[in-house]
């Protein structure tokens, strides 16, 4: 997601058919340039005009096993 090194883990959660949550693990918050970056490559592979929010978290959520699901969809 990010080469500077600064994210250190993220998920990717679809909550409705256009909108997207990324939660991230970082040292500092995403800079507006580094989530327009983000913003635009998600644009040009999925489709244009998709909702994306960003929230920076202390810790993701893993399973009892300790992993990390990085992509989930919450459509019915």
């Amino acid at each position: 997601m990010e080469n500077s090194g600064n994210v250190k883990e993220f998920i990717i959660e679809q909550l409705k058919l256009d909108t997207f949550k990324i939660s991230y693990v970082s040292k500092t918050s995403l800079t507006e340039k580094h989530t327009t970056e983000i913003k635009k490559a998600i644009s040009k592979y999925l489709e244009p005009n998709l909702v994306v929010n960003f929230e920076r978290k202390e810790k993701l959520t893993r399973s009892k096993s300790g992993k990390l699901k990085q992509f989930s969809s919450y459509l019915a």
